[in-house]
């Protein structure tokens, strides 16, 4: 076996992107001590659950937990008598194996529901789950599974996720829901709706409040609040933002100071509150609409749009 050596090691700080599975030659099947690590695949049957449906004059949207279960019936017994044994032939014969018995497939969860918007991102509503009835959803790689958004907004896009699945929306329901976040949207204040991010490229400063050509927007944001707290001899009472801390970054309306974005490390110091307003249709096109373009375009809905709605000024911190 060639020897393989680590040349070096690079310290790439916080990273925001996800980590997926390891893979050997393309594939993400393969043996590790005898044992088969592999990763789990979707198929659809949306005419074998409307065929049990059509038996008992049910309709997918009054489907019951007795026609979840012969639908599982029926699949289970398609993998064992057709897939497995036609994948145990297969890999005998390109293989040579004589255990090709020792590979097959067992079903895993059986979902109402399933939003895929890419590799590795997507959303199951479960019903049944290892031979168990149940009622849950299994986020992988979409948004509300990032440290960026903050725990109320997170919240929020999984009720829309899991309502319009449970209560099955239509584009009018799915808008008059944002229209009513959007309302309480307004009235939540800085420390709420704040997004979290890594500071990991510092940028020096031209002046105050002036950064270099391509300061990245976090580096601005951090760099501002570090020249704000001194500038109003707040230095003594709340701590600077250094390279490698985790910040909160919010974007601003037109202001005195001329800057378009703040940062902070945990809480917005009270003494700036005077100065500044959110801009709170930036900040839900980030936080709320954005994570749902794609499942907007999934279902074919148009999305909400914020600027057509009445929008105020005020800041909103107690």
């Amino acid at each position: 076996m060639e020897e393989r050596r680590i040349i070096s090691i690079e310290k790439l700080g916080e990273i925001s992107d996800y980590v997926y599975d390891l893979e050997v030659d393309g594939v993400n099947n393969f043996f590790g001590n005898d044992i088969l690590v592999h990763n789990s695949a979707i198929f659809q049957c949306p005419n074998l659950v409307q065929e049990h449906c059509d038996k008992v004059n049910k309709t997918f949207k009054t489907i019951s937990k007795s026609i979840i279960k012969d639908v599982i019936k029926d699949i289970d017994k398609f993998i064992l008598d057709e897939v497995n044994p036609a994948c145990q032939r297969e890999i005998a014969k390109r293989c040579f194996s004589e255990d090709s018995d020792r590979i097959e497939f067992k079903r895993e969860a059986f979902s109402l529901h399933c939003a895929a918007f890419a590799k590795k991102k997507y959303f199951l509503h479960i019903v049944d789950k290892e031979g168990i009835q149940t009622d849950e959803f299994k986020y992988t790689g979409i948004e509300i599974k990032k440290n960026e958004l903050p725990p109320k907004v997170k919240k929020l896009i999984r009720e829309i996720y899991e309502d319009s699945c449970r209560k099955f929306w239509i584009e009018s329901q799915y808008n008059q829901r944002l229209r009513e976040i959007w309302e309480m949207f307004k009235t939540l204040d800085i420390n709420e709706i704040s997004y979290y991010k890594g500071y990991n490229t510092a940028r020096f400063a031209e002046g105050f409040l002036k950064m270099q050509t391509g300061t990245t927007l976090i580096a601005r944001a951090a760099t501002y609040y570090n020249q704000l707290i001194t500038k109003l001899n707040l230095i003594n009472k709340y701590s600077e933002i250094h390279i490698g801390d985790k910040i909160r970054v919010c974007y601003l309306l037109p202001n005195q100071f001329g800057i378009g974005v703040i940062g902070f490390p945990t809480k917005f110091p009270d003494e700036l509150v005077q100065y500044f307003s959110i801009d709170y249709i930036t900040m839900f096109q980030k936080m709320i609409l954005k994570p749902l373009d794609s499942y907007c375009s999934l279902r074919k809905w148009k999305q909400f749009d914020p600027r057509n709605e009445p929008c105020n000024d005020i800041f909103g911190i107690q």
